[in-house]
């Protein structure tokens, strides 16, 4: 009944099929009388506080990462109401505390928060009459709690990563085991494997029926993305993740990437701002922020105020450069399209800067991470620029006597550069023609490398057990 008058306090107009839909829908019931329901094959969700006084065979204590278990963030950090609790019980002054006092209490506050989180653990594991089970995750943005390897080695035990101990928690993930089963079953037990699957079948269970199974029909093409003799369009910016991986660029060329970020927005900004103004001065850079900083962010929370720190950072050191770069003469956002056999090399230079008569093309980065020297010397975006400029993309240019990368984010003071020297002509085209055949391909390779935890394309990807189709397994 409860359940039902929230539905009706939120969804007035609502029917009764729709609230029977909702209730469907739910992995746990809401309702607050399933939890005082006399149930024994049960499961109880509680925290460590709720579930203080009680006792279960087995206990699983999740969440266990560093950040959130122990949560070290202060609780009164804004208002002060731990402070304000001591001055009542009389343990502390009420007059106003000096910048050092307010750290000792700070760390003092930090201490009683780690302390208070210990014991909430304590709580926790304590619940569990024969097996008790941890859980966290160990990632690239998270990693194990403390409290994990203290466990470990007070029960001398092992922490164990799950994809070797994996369970079934419903219908789509037991087919999934019987299918993977199958494939690596014989004789009798294979001839069990399909019987199961034949009985889900029966029953309506998805993915059970070989027929709905993703790589038994046949393919509904088998032709490359371009048709024969079509010229081939290469973007010099698109052509570093061709050659690091084939098939992430294909399914990030067909629409599969990632939305766009605060990171992507400032950095088209601070882009437009160094096409708008080649020749800026420091001052001039940062008015030219201050005035399409709306366009990014506000300044009224603390992430706002950390990205615009990040934003004045990328102006400072664009503008060094630019007081740095000491060129007569500078293009900005050149566009460009050059036919070099059957490719079609088109895109934009951010700057293409000549010095008594020596003409270099740099492209602008705001990411924090920039390449060896090794590494530029060979990059793709470089060398298709130059490439393009030994073949008239640039008006007054016959060839560049070289090409940089120019890093304005990061930590460093100024920014950071990277230079490629002048191409070889020829083995850069031969470079270029190879990457075309791999575009015109019917089939793209998928290339483990050191870019793949943030590819967008990962969970469809068969390099990874994530991304892998169950009759590959």
């Amino acid at each position: 009944m409860k359940a039902a008058a929230l539905y009706v306090e939120r969804m007035p107009s609502a029917s009764v099929e729709s609230f029977v839909d909702h209730l469907e829908g739910q992995d746990f019931a809401a309702d607050s009388l399933g939890a005082r329901a006399r149930v024994r094959d049960a499961v109880a969700f509680c925290t460590p506080a709720s579930a203080a006084g009680r006792e279960w065979e087995v206990a699983v204590v999740a969440g266990l990462e560093e950040g959130v278990w122990p949560d070290t963030r202060l609780r009164d950090a804004v208002l002060g109401a731990q402070h304000l609790a001591e001055i009542l019980a009389g343990r502390a002054e009420a007059v106003p505390l000096p910048a050092a006092a307010r750290a000792d209490s700070a760390r003092v506050a930090r201490r009683a928060v780690i302390d208070d989180e210990t014991r909430s653990f304590a709580v926790a594991v304590s619940r569990a009459r024969r097996r008790l089970v941890l859980t966290c995750v160990d990632g690239e943005e998270q990693r194990p709690s403390r409290y994990v390897a203290w466990a470990s080695v007070a029960a001398a035990v092992e922490p164990q990563p799950a994809e070797l101990d994996r369970r079934i928690a419903d219908l789509r993930g037991a087919v999934a085991a019987v299918r993977v089963g199958a494939l690596s079953a014989r004789d009798a037990t294979r001839a069990a494997h399909v019987e199961t699957l034949a009985r889900l079948a029966r029953q309506g269970v998805a993915g059970a029926d070989p027929g709905q199974w993703h790589g038994v029909p046949e393919w509904s093409s088998q032709s490359g993305m371009w048709h024969d003799g079509q010229p081939v369009r290469v973007s010099p910016s698109r052509l570093e993740s061709l050659e690091r991986c084939p098939l992430r660029w294909a399914v990030e060329t067909v629409g599969g990437t990632a939305e766009a970020g605060e990171k992507q927005v400032l950095g088209t900004v601070i882009h437009e701002i160094a096409a708008a103004l080649p020749h800026g001065t420091a001052p001039e850079l940062a008015r030219a922020l201050d005035e399409r900083w709306g366009e990014v962010g506000g300044t009224d929370t603390w992430p706002d105020r950390v990205l615009r720190e990040r934003a004045d950072s990328m102006i400072r050191r664009l503008g060094a450069y630019v007081a740095s770069s000491a060129a007569s003469a500078v293009e900005v956002e050149q566009p460009f399209a050059v036919e070099i056999d059957r490719a079609v090399v088109a895109g934009s230079a951010d700057r293409v800067e000549t010095r008594d008569g020596v003409t270099r093309i740099v492209d602008l980065k705001t990411g924090a991470s920039a390449p060896s020297a090794a590494e530029a010397a060979h990059h793709a975006q470089l060398a298709m620029y130059q490439l393009a400029a030994a073949h008239g993309a640039f008006p007054g240019v016959d060839h560049a006597d070289g090409a940089a990368l120019v890093y304005v984010g990061g930590t460093s003071k100024g920014p950071t550069l990277r230079e490629q020297p002048a191409i070889d002509v020829e083995a850069t085209t031969a470079r270029l023609a190879e990457a075309v055949e791999v575009m015109v391909a019917a089939e793209f390779e998928a290339r483990q490398n050191d870019l793949c935890g943030h590819c967008p394309a990962r969970r469809s990807c068969p390099a990874w057990a994530t991304g892998r189709q169950v009759t590959d397994s």
